[in-house]
C-alpha cells in the first residue's frame, strides 16, 4: 500500500486489542454520547461492552425535535435531537420511525403509535432495541371489581389518531413483571400492558379532564396527576385505585 514499507500490510487495529482491554476502557468513558460512538467503532468492541451501562453519571438528556409523521413519501427516516450535554445537533437515522407518531418517552425509550394505532412499539434510539406493544385495534380488556371476571369491549377501537401524553414503567423493560402505563388523550383515561400481552387493560382511573400534568411509578405504586388530583393505583392490584384531593395552598 502507499506510504507503508514494503512487505508491510495496513491491520485493522480496532480488532487487536483484548476484549477485556476494550472492556476497561469503556468504562471510563463517562458521556452517553462517547459510548455509543465506541460501541460503533466494530462488533468486537461493542461485544466486549455493555449494551446497558450502569457506571455513568447522570446524564443530560437529548430533546427529539419534532417532526412530521404524514410525509411518510419524502421521509428517510432521519430524526434530529438536540445534545445538552455538548449543546449539538445530533441526527440519528431511524427508519422504524416512519409513519410513526412518537407521543411520549421515558428512560430513554420512544413510543411510537401508527396514526391509526395499528401498531405501537417501543424504540430505543442509541441502541436500535424494539419492544412491540398491543395495537390501539384490539378489544381493551377492563377489570370489573373483585369477583367478576375481565370484559373485552370492542367500543375501544375508535378508528384515528391516538395520542399518548404519558408513558411509564414499573421497572426495567427486561423484567418479565415490569408494567407499562401510558395515559391517552382521547379516552382520558389510563391503561396498562406487560410484554407480550394481547391486549390493555384499563385501570380504573377515569380523570375529569385530558390535561394531565404526570405520571409516574414509586414504591409499588402508579400515580398519575391530573388538574389538583392525584390518583393512585397498586402495580399488582390496577383494579384498586386511591384518589387525593389536592388542596391549593398557595
Amino acid at each position: 500500500m502507499e506510504g507503508w514499507p514494503c512487505g508491510c500490510e495496513l491491520r485493522d487495529w480496532a480488532h487487536l486489542l483484548p476484549a477485556d482491554v476494550v472492556h476497561l476502557i469503556s468504562e471510563k468513558l463517562k458521556s452517553i454520547t462517547d459510548y455509543v460512538r465506541f460501541r460503533a467503532v466494530c462488533s468486537p468492541w461493542r461485544s466486549a461492552s455493555l449494551p446497558k451501562p450502569s457506571h455513568f453519571p447522570p446524564q443530560l438528556p437529548w430533546l427529539m425535535i419534532p417532526y412530521e409523521p404524514w410525509c411518510s413519501d419524502s421521509d428517510d427516516g432521519t430524526r434530529l435531537f438536540y445534545d445538552l450535554f455538548e449543546s449539538k445537533m445530533r441526527k440519528l437515522l431511524l427508519p422504524e420511525t416512519i409513519g410513526h407518531m412518537c407521543s411520549a418517552s421515558y428512560c430513554g425509550w420512544l413510543l411510537l403509535v401508527e396514526t391509526k394505532g395499528t401498531e405501537v412499539f417501543l424504540l430505543n434510539p442509541l441502541t436500535r432495541a424494539r419492544v412491540d406493544l398491543p395495537s390501539f385495534t384490539t378489544p381493551v380488556r377492563y377489570l370489573k371489581g373483585k369477583s367478576s371476571a375481565p370484559c373485552y369491549d370492542a367500543r375501544w377501537v375508535f378508528g384515528y389518531n391516538f395520542v399518548i401524553t404519558r408513558v411509564t414503567f414499573s421497572a426495567d423493560l427486561t423484567d418479565p413483571n415490569c408494567l407499562i402505563m401510558v395515559f391517552v388523550e382521547r379516552c382520558w383515561g389510563l391503561f396498562c400492558c406487560r410484554v407480550g400481552d394481547p391486549c390493555w387493560t384499563m385501570v380504573n382511573i377515569r380523570p375529569s379532564n385530558a390535561l394531565t400534568g404526570d405520571a409516574a411509578f414509586y414504591n409499588g405504586c402508579f400515580y398519575l396527576f391530573s388538574k389538583g388530583v392525584m390518583y393512585i393505583t397498586e402495580f399488582n392490584k390496577p383494579e384498586k385505585l386511591v384518589t387525593c384531593f389536592l388542596e391549593d395552598k398557595l
